[in-house]
């Protein structure tokens, strides 16, 4: 598909917000002795009802608005209602509206739950959506099957030495710098996951046609994939932190090289009295092709002490978002 002119998507859905309005105007023509009055939400302008939506959580728009009666039901299914608040976040392609999409699901994975990554359960950091592993980062992060067994540490806990665990504040002899603003893209919490003496590998597997990503979205407008996370090691033990993050297809396959354009590694090793601070790590996965289907997000740490407990790397914010060109 070219780059076309179109009308701006506010256009758009005002326009069909005024024909709404003219179809329930007809239908509800008074007649003597009628006392039925309008939908009242038709009374205001265009402009106002699409500010009063954009306002509303866009659960609030499927599960309550669009049950209320008809001509709700209509605006709520109107594409460009969705099309308008994403356009608003600034993560909008004009291409998007040539495809037959889920737009309520598209733009709550878009726009107001962006993150892709589970991390949080009922409130709190949780290492329950993660798979855990005790096997060196190696020969897990090679591992790209999808029904893997849980594996067990020693003392029950996922993860080798120790295991994983999670510090509610982040734990060193001094105060770690930065916690303010990993905080930010980190749901608002301070806690973090911290890995032992040795390997602690997990990993979550996203899967983007089931997120709402459509093959059309993917394999023609190939939007940018941009993954991020925090590590961090203590001040008082060196700590080694390695991610790796795989676009996949169907089969689990493509070409696995460090130059591949679908797969991004880092690793990082912390000496001694050099940690104390947060570190970003972020990456865009840009023209990779048709074929992706899912995102393979992996990391794992340990210190370099061999310290009993959790000494060894620091992670937080995890995040594997979808982001349009907004040209």
């Amino acid at each position: 598909m070219g780059n076309k002119t179109s009308r701006p998507v506010s256009s758009e859905c005002f326009e069909s917000i005024r024909q709404l309005q003219r179809q329930e105007s007809l239908k509800r023509q008074p007649s003597l002795g009628d006392s039925s009055v309008a939908d009242p939400l038709l009374v205001f302008p265009p402009e106002v009802i699409c500010l009063i939506f954009d306002l509303l959580p866009p659960s609030s728009l499927v599960l309550a608005c669009r049950l209320v009666c008809t001509s709700w039901k209509q605006l709520v299914d109107e594409p460009q209602i969705w099309q308008l608040r994403m356009q608003r976040a600034h993560n909008f392609e004009p291409r998007l509206a040539e495809l037959p999409l889920n737009w309520p699901q598209l733009c709550i994975n878009t726009v107001c739950r962006p993150n892709l990554i589970k991390s949080v359960v009922d409130g709190k950091l949780s290492l329950q959506p993660w798979f855990l592993s005790a096997r060196s980062w190696s020969e897990f992060s090679e591992d790209l099957s999808r029904t893997k067994q849980p594996e067990q540490s020693r003392r029950g806990v996922g993860g080798g030495g120790h295991g994983w665990v999670v510090e509610e504040v982040p734990a060193d002899y001094v105060t770690i710098t930065g916690t303010s603003e990993v905080m930010k893209e980190n749901e608002g919490l301070t806690s973090c996951y911290v890995t032992s003496f040795e390997w602690c590998c997990r990993e979550q597997w996203v899967d983007l046609e089931r997120a709402g990503f459509s093959r059309e979205i993917l394999d023609t407008l190939q939007p940018i994939i941009e993954i991020t996370e925090w590590y961090c090691a203590r001040g008082d033990c060196g700590s080694i932190f390695n991610l790796r993050v795989d676009l996949l297809d169907d089969t689990n396959k493509h070409m696995y090289t460090k130059e591949s354009n679908r797969s991004f590694f880092f690793s990082k090793e912390t000496a001694q009295w050099q940690g104390s601070k947060w570190h970003k790590v972020q990456h865009q996965f840009k023209d990779y092709g048709k074929g992706v289907r899912y995102v393979r997000f992996a990391d794992g740490g340990k210190d370099t002490k061999w310290w009993g407990g959790h000494y060894g790397s620091k992670m937080a914010g995890a995040c594997v978002r979808i982001v349009f060109n907004t040209w």
